[in-house]
């Protein structure tokens, strides 16, 4: 049953890295053996493994997630997850007059 489960992971993850570009599998192999893990989160400005400060245009463009990001410190590719987006205090959705208790 192990061994069976194993091949089907393995499969699963053979058809991932073949739709990945070369380079990228490249950095992530490379980064992964020297530092056990080869991806981080960026959190608030920073990277959340190394702690690291990222520059305002570089967590700018992490937060796309249109491309491939690597932390300047660890060298761990940077990813952004939208659902930590917290609305900011103030600048809630205001509700149109209509749909007001009042009605006015």
């Amino acid at each position: 049953m192990d061994e069976k489960e194993l091949a089907t992971w393995n499969g699963k993850r053979n058809t991932l890295r073949a739709a990945i570009t070369p380079d990228v599998l490249r950095h992530y192999d490379r980064v992964l053996k020297l530092r056990g893990s080869a991806m981080a989160e960026a959190v608030d400005h920073h990277c959340s493994v190394c702690q690291v400060m990222l520059r305002p245009q570089l967590y700018n463009d992490v937060r796309t997630n249109e491309q491939f990001i690597i932390c300047d410190s660890c060298h761990r590719i940077l990813w952004y997850d939208p659902a930590r987006d917290v609305p900011v205090a103030g600048q809630e959705t205001a509700v149109p007059a209509e749909a007001s208790p009042s009605g006015k």
